[in-house]
């Protein structure tokens, strides 16, 4: 993490952050800050938030960030403090591209008239940026089965699709993102049983993609939870 720029303003201070990792593997997207914050030279903790409404923690693109404080810090020396980030990795998407589509895909017979609860096993293993993961199992659900609140809209028309668990070493943090390869999917959802597996939904309008359904990994992350810090001295 490096410090690019610091602004003090009458009511805060903003902060110009800069993310990087030594030896980063090409397919490396971003490295986002999900937790930060400043300790002033009175010991006070002020959180960060982002500059702008997408950035930094809806933003995956990129490895520059803008931070305001949420309240001015007093005057003198300031430590910055990210207690925990995600490392975004998109082989497919990176230009030279790190993987082909078939390196990222797998296939599984979901026959002519797929049922709710059916399970199929994948035992399916990738490998990204050097990090290891299995898709052991694909499962049919309907939107009912991933509903929570914070779908404010309801299922949009998403109703059938299928989720998929996923094996990797807990400590990771390691998630995944797939597509399915039929019309009218999109609606997704993840979720982790702790401490592992890690359950990716992707639901399709109108019913069950049928017969060979085709998946490819379009993303994986990896948590970071070791502090990064950097002190600036006025």
């Amino acid at each position: 993490m490096i410090l690019e720029r610091i602004v003090p303003t009458d009511s805060n201070t903003v902060l110009y952050v800069h993310f990087n990792m030594e030896n980063a593997d090409p397919s490396l997207i971003s490295i986002m800050p999900q937790s930060a914050y400043v300790i002033d030279s009175l010991g006070q903790k002020i959180p960060l938030r982002g500059g702008f409404i997408w950035q930094p923690f809806e933003h995956k693109v990129g490895n520059a960030f803008e931070f305001v404080t949420e309240s001015k810090p007093a005057d003198g020396p300031l430590t910055i403090i990210v207690d925990q980030a995600i490392a975004y990795y998109m082989p497919l998407y990176t230009d030279p591209p790190q993987a082909t589509s078939e390196e990222l895909s797998f296939t599984f017979d979901a026959g002519e008239n797929p049922q709710r609860g059916q399970i199929w096993d994948l035992n399916k293993i990738f490998t990204i940026a050097g990090y290891e993961f299995e898709i052991t199992s694909a499962q049919a659900v309907t939107f009912s089965d991933i509903e929570t609140p914070s779908f404010i809209d309801g299922s949009q028309g998403y109703d059938y699709g299928y989720q998929f668990a996923v094996e990797s070493d807990p400590s990771l943090g390691l998630s995944v993102e797939m597509d399915i390869h039929a019309d009218k999917c999109w609606l997704s959802d993840v979720k982790t049983i702790s401490p592992s597996p890690l359950l990716y939904t992707q639901l399709c309008r109108d019913e069950y993609p049928k017969g060979l359904v085709t998946v490819t990994v379009r993303e994986m992350s990896v948590t970071l939870e070791d502090d990064l810090q950097v002190e600036w001295i006025p």
